[in-house]
């Protein structure tokens, strides 16, 4: 018994990842020799002693002001070796909610948990999650919550959130463009020709709110608008009605002249 406790207490501490201040030294997940000696070749085991390094490592303030540097790859181990160990796969997902680097690989390790678990709601909800905050993607997000909501004991908010992102997912993918097909189809090309700037803007602020949000989450402020085109939350400035411009402003995306706007 003695030898068995001996052996496990060198093997972990083979692979205690190095903590530093500095992200590029952050230790990434130990080999897997390293591995199958710390746990004596069992899976259940390894999984379990990679999940509380994980947490120790996650736990640690200078830890998450570096941004979990490798920290996706951690869970990949734990998942692995591991994977009824089913709060890997929240803890990874609230805390690279919205970095977008990673979130195809939470979407992989989210897509394999909700296969092993069909019945539980709470993958796909994760995962749509992951699509609106780290991807941006709004169609993605509704499909993932409107599966989520037929599982069992699914909250009904569930349906609800996916049935209002395919609405607004309609509004700025499909809307303008029927709009615009029907004004010159239509008697009343002029009415709607005039609302299409209105539905537009709608769709622009949307999309803006939803940026600004991810930003937020992400880096703990509010950002400007050229902030969020500089760090890859928007593809370009967004058109503005003559004279305008937009503004984060809170929880909210507003246009203001364009000499108010801050710098």
């Amino acid at each position: 018994m003695r030898i068995v406790v001996i052996a496990i207490g060198l093997g972990i501490a083979a692979f205690v990842p190095t903590f530093s201040s500095h992200a590029e030294e952050f230790a990434r997940p130990p080999g897997d020799s390293a591995i199958s000696f710390a746990s004596l070749g069992r899976d259940e085991a390894a999984g379990a002693l990679l999940w509380i390094l994980t947490t120790q490592q996650a736990g640690r303030d200078m830890y998450m002001r570096a941004g979990y540097p490798h920290l996706e790859l951690w869970l990949e181990t734990v998942f692995r070796h591991n994977p009824q160990l089913t709060d890997a796969y929240s803890l990874g997902t609230a805390l690279l909610l919205t970095d977008r680097a990673r979130a195809p690989t939470m979407e992989r390790l989210l897509g394999q948990a909700e296969e092993r678990y069909p019945s539980s709601y709470e993958y796909p909800m994760l995962r749509g999650m992951s699509a609106y905050f780290g991807t941006l993607d709004a169609v993605a997000a509704a499909a993932h919550f409107a599966r989520a909501a037929e599982k069992p004991q699914a909250p009904p908010y569930l349906k609800a959130f996916a049935d209002r992102l395919r609405r607004d997912a309609d509004d700025c993918g499909v809307m303008v463009v029927n709009m615009k097909a029907m004004a010159e189809l239509s008697a009343q090309r002029e009415a709607l020709g005039n609302q299409i700037e209105g539905v537009y803007l709608r769709c622009l602020e949307r999309e803006l709110k939803q940026a600004a949000a991810s930003f937020r989450l992400n880096n703990n402020r509010i950002a400007t608008i050229r902030e969020l085109i500089d760090a890859g939350y928007l593809k370009g400035a967004p058109p503005a009605p003559p004279g305008q411009c937009w503004e984060v402003q809170g929880n909210s995306v507003v246009l203001i002249p364009c000499e108010q706007v801050s710098p």
